[in-house]
């Protein structure tokens, strides 16, 4: 990258643009960094060297923006330049750095010794799932199971829990908690309380 248009931007950043972590969802934050300007050069010369999104808003200023796992390499590239927003840019980086790491789980109980057991087969025709999601299930690790050789076995009183809890998992709570904080502190920062 090169360093005199990354110190550039940087200070463009620093005096007209915004770094934040937003909500997306009832658990979701995402990182975001933008430029807002009257002129385009500065939301051109952004687009061409980051990509992301590039538009002009309702009261006519030039907007470019990024968000998610690309903001993280945009501040990673201008953070040694910031001399305002330094704070905001960890703290952003922060929440990109979780939201990369893979954080959602199923909560899976443990086998209990004697307990009923089904095949894969039997799991996947008693399931809304067909026998390939079953597997996949077992090698990600997402349902309670026991091998006997080729052959899985799941408890039979996992399976209610199973049909009823969807296919995506939710965030680990202890994650949550934590892109909460860094959305909180983002709102502090920017004065926004």
């Amino acid at each position: 990258m090169d360093t005199l248009i990354c110190a550039y931007l940087a200070g463009v950043i620093d005096s007209d643009g915004y770094i934040s972590v937003k909500r997306t969802g009832r658990n979701s934050y995402t990182p975001r960094v933008g430029i807002k300007q009257i002129e385009p050069e500065a939301v051109d010369l952004a687009q061409a060297t980051w990509g992301g999104y590039r538009a002009i808003d309702t009261r006519q200023m030039w907007v470019w923006q990024t968000t998610g796992a690309k903001c993280a390499g945009v501040l990673r590239d201008i953070r040694p330049f910031l001399r305002i927003k330094g704070e905001q840019a960890d703290n952003a980086l922060a929440a990109a750095a979780i939201n990369i790491k893979p954080s959602r789980r199923f909560v899976v109980p443990a086998v209990v010794e004697g307990e009923p057991l089904v095949t894969a087969t039997e799991a996947a025709a008693r399931l809304p799932y067909g026998y390939d999601s079953v597997l996949q299930a077992v090698r990600k690790g997402s349902v309670p199971y026991v091998r006997v050789g080729r052959r899985v076995f799941i408890p039979e009183s996992f399976l209610a829990q199973w049909a009823s809890r969807g296919r995506s998992p939710t965030r680990l709570p202890e994650v949550s908690a934590e892109l909460l904080r860094l959305f909180l502190r983002a709102k502090a920062l920017n004065g926004r309380n």
